[in-house]
C-alpha cells in the first residue's frame, strides 16, 4: 500500500464516522491534491529537525532520553499549530467545510506521516 493510499484510508476513517457524504467526497478531494500532501511533507521534515534539535539539546543538559522525546514531540507540534490553522482556514473556505473540522484533519493527516 502506497503512502497516499493509507492517508486516504485515514481520511476515510476519519469522515465516515460523520456519516456526511459531501465531507466524505470534499475530504477526498482535499487528500487527492499534492499540494497538501507535500505541504505536510515539508512540515513533518521542519519540525520533526526542530524536534531532534531538543533531543539533542536534552541529553546534552542529562536528560533522560524518554522525556526528550516527549519534549520533542511537543515541539513537532507547537511549531505547527498556526501553520495548521492557517491551512484549514484556507481549505475550508476553498471547500465549504468547517476550519475546524479541516483543522482536526490535517492533524490526523500529520500523525500518520509522523507516526
Amino acid at each position: 500500500m502506497s503512502e497516499i493510499d493509507k492517508l486516504k484510508d485515514v481520511i476515510d476513517s476519519i469522515v465516515s464516522i460523520q456519516h456526511d457524504d459531501h465531507a466524505l467526497i470534499d475530504a477526498q478531494q482535499m487528500i487527492g491534491e499534492w499540494e497538501i500532501s507535500g505541504w505536510i511533507d515539508d512540515i513533518c521534515t521542519n519540525e520533526r529537525e526542530k524536534g531532534l534539535a531538543f533531543i539533542d539539546s536534552a541529553r546534552e543538559q542529562g536528560v533522560e532520553h524518554e522525556k526528550s522525546l516527549l519534549v520533542a514531540v511537543d515541539a513537532i507540534w507547537a511549531g505547527a499549530h498556526d501553520a495548521i490553522q492557517a491551512l484549514a482556514i484556507d481549505y475550508a473556505t476553498e471547500y465549504d467545510l468547517e476550519p475546524y473540522d479541516v483543522h482536526e484533519l490535517i492533524k490526523k493527516l500529520m500523525r500518520a506521516k509522523i507516526a
